[in-house]
């Protein structure tokens, strides 16, 4: 964000900038996401349990992705001893 703040961002004129990283799933727009968000703040994502999407979510609802989930996670569990709920 720094080098395109410097090469470009200095450049514009702007009061918002949102960073998406490529991993990120948004569920909802962004401008309600950061509705609540104050003027002059920072707002930050936060991890959600797998369980709090995993009905809405194709990568763990539905197959074939929902089949190579639960071997992923079967595979963590075994292999690492993985005891807590994915996030």
């Amino acid at each position: 964000m720094r080098l395109w703040f410097d090469a470009v961002g200095r450049h514009l004129s702007f009061d918002m900038l949102h960073l998406i990283e490529w991993d990120l799933v948004l569920l909802d727009p962004i401008d309600k996401i950061y509705r609540d968000i104050p003027h002059d703040t920072l707002g930050l994502t936060a991890l959600t349990p797998a369980t709090n999407v995993e009905e809405k979510w194709i990568w763990t609802s539905k197959d074939p992705y929902k089949k190579e989930w639960n071997a992923l996670l079967k595979w963590v569990k075994e292999k690492f001893n993985f005891i807590h709920d994915p996030a």
